[in-house]
């Protein structure tokens, strides 16, 4: 089995998300999941809290909200 090459998933889930109306074109996917990925990084390595499915959840939210929002499209993207 030959490898993925890396962030082809992400733009594939950017991709269908896009197609769906979830997020605007152009946006980053890699940067979406940095900005999920985050405060779950900081709670577990940092501050070395517990993480709770509260914590995913709210992560989650608060990266769509940005998306839905345009906060990750790519320098120069069509707004739309």
């Amino acid at each position: 089995m030959s490898p993925v090459p890396r962030g082809t998933g992400d733009r594939a889930a950017g991709d269908r998300a896009v197609a769906r109306g979830e997020i605007p074109a152009g946006t980053e996917a890699t940067e979406v999941l940095r900005a999920v990925s985050a405060p779950l990084y900081y709670c577990f390595a940092i501050s070395r809290e517990p993480l709770t499915t509260a914590d995913a959840q709210r992560s989650v939210a608060a990266a769509l909200a940005g998306a839905r929002a345009g906060a990750f499209r790519a320098p120069g993207s069509p707004r739309g």
